[in-house]
């Protein structure tokens, strides 16, 4: 009955764990991109639905795969996506200092657009982050490189 009544409480409360170290994942990039006077990313649940279901499919496949930059949505290009991917790590700080140290990952979550959206999911001890901004400012940016 004991072993039982701890698998109810890990099955319970896992998913409230996850989701509070995706969340101080999250606030540790905003953190940082604060000090290095970039705004802040806002969260998106959508954004965050998607990252969970990649992360899901990292863990399931046992290996690190990306997807690309630009996204589609209702049959065009929607906009642009840096994303992040890690493993290994139980904690939300872990993983974001894991993605500063990467010279890829830090350029993803350093973007300095006003109107960037993101978040950060996690399955098992794969982590997906992702930040979007819109095709026109994807647009503007490439013109100029």
């Amino acid at each position: 009955m004991k072993n039982i009544l701890l698998l109810f409480l890990f099955f319970a409360f896992a998913p409230v764990v996850i989701a509070d170290e995706c969340q101080k994942c999250f606030e540790s990039i905003n953190n940082y991109r604060t000090q290095s006077q970039c705004p802040k990313l806002i969260w998106s649940d959508e954004i965050a639905a998607d990252c969970q279901q990649w992360a899901d499919k990292l863990q399931s496949i046992g290996a690190i795969r990306y997807r690309g930059r630009l996204f589609r949505k209702g049959g065009g290009i929607h906009g642009y996506s840096g994303e992040n991917c890690a493993c290994g790590n139980e904690s939300g700080y872990e993983t974001f200092r894991q993605w500063l140290t990467s010279e890829a990952g830090h350029r993803e979550f350093m973007e300095r657009q006003d109107t960037m959206v993101g978040a950060v999911a996690k399955s098992g001890l794969y982590w997906v982050f992702r930040a979007e901004k819109s095709i026109e400012t994807y647009k503007s940016k490439t013109k100029k490189q």
